[in-house]
């Protein structure tokens, strides 16, 4: 027969306290010569992350038969006690907690009293983290986001290290993965696209592998940054005093166009006559952009650039050099 008795309090770890001892009286009624058991000669066997097979043996049962053996364990995790009134001489401990000590005892009792304590120390095998906790993310700059997260709830063990995964958001590019150290709780990603939302996840490891993924955070999106240069700039409706400039939006925005910046050049010394700021909603045409340039010189060359602005001002658009005037 067994007998379990579970309590939620912490051992102290400490062979030999927090479970029964012998009680040291001799009883009464036992012949002459009898005798509490001496303690039983204890060992562990098969011992994983989450079990261990306890077995004890009789050294000495006082000349009396013993009527019960009680085994138990205390751990910061809790104690269990188990009163076992047969004759096993093996008990399997389960639902133990990986990567923790624990602190094995067993007696055995006989009409006259209890043995001491055999006393035994086994801390259980790593297992796989826990996900990592509080996951959080946030831009620090076009091309970079700063990832933290706290340990996992239950390590399992010495974390070997923590992997961060990546994905621009709602497109079909493959995941991409950065590692670091199990000692750390954040990690900058970089060489990310300008403005652009990223979702993220983290792992933890030991060296039994790695556990399950956080989370999906996200999206972040990386900050603003310079635009490249408008395309296909051109130059029409000329006359002696006035040209028409036409182009399209850059290639890579790396965010919101706010505005472009159309420069007026002499092209004969490169003398700058007119930088024109322009909100898009003012020039902005069913196939692109236009600006009707006005107030020149007739018989006149010009150079013309454009440049497309978010938060940062991008690249200029190649010269159009030597635009006549009529």
């Amino acid at each position: 027969m067994v007998m379990v008795d579970s309590a939620g309090t912490s051992g102290d770890g400490n062979g030999g306290s927090g479970g029964p001892s012998g009680d040291g009286n001799g009883g009464s009624g036992g012949a002459s010569g009898d005798e509490r058991p001496d303690r039983p000669e204890v060992k562990l066997m098969n011992v994983t992350s989450r079990s261990a097979l306890f077995q004890w043996y009789d050294v000495f049962s006082g000349n009396l038969n013993v009527t019960l053996y009680t085994v138990f364990y205390t751990s910061i995790e809790g104690n269990l006690t188990v009163n076992i009134t047969d004759d096993r001489h093996q008990y399997r401990f389960i639902n133990l907690f990986p990567a923790t000590l624990y602190t094995f005892y067993a007696t055995a009792t006989n009409c006259i009293g209890t043995s001491e304590p055999a006393v035994i120390k086994r801390v259980t095998e790593e297992d796989v983290p826990m996900p990592p906790r509080n996951v959080n993310a946030s831009a620090v700059s076009s091309t970079s986001i700063r990832v933290t997260w706290s340990v996992p709830q239950r390590t399992n063990g010495k974390l070997t290290w923590y992997k961060v995964y990546y994905w621009p958001t709602n497109t079909s590019d493959s995941e991409q993965v950065m590692e670091t150290s199990g000692d750390n709780t954040n990690a900058v990603i970089r060489y990310l696209h300008p403005y652009t939302n990223y979702s993220m996840q983290v792992q933890a490891a030991t060296a039994k592998g790695p556990g399950d993924r956080s989370e999906v955070v996200g999206p972040v999106r990386t900050f603003e940054d310079a635009p490249s240069a408008p395309r296909n700039v051109s130059i029409c409706n000329i006359t002696a005093h006035a040209f028409t400039v036409t182009w399209l939006d850059p290639a890579i925005s790396n965010g919101i166009l706010n505005n472009f910046l159309v420069g007026v050049q002499l092209a004969e010394n490169g003398d700058k006559i007119r930088n024109t700021t322009l909100p898009i909603g003012e020039i902005k045409r069913r196939d692109g952009y236009s600006y009707r340039v006005e107030g020149l010189l007739a018989y006149t060359n010009y150079s013309v650039q454009i440049i497309a602005v978010t938060s940062e001002p991008g690249n200029a658009s190649t010269p159009l050099p030597d635009v006549p005037t009529m």
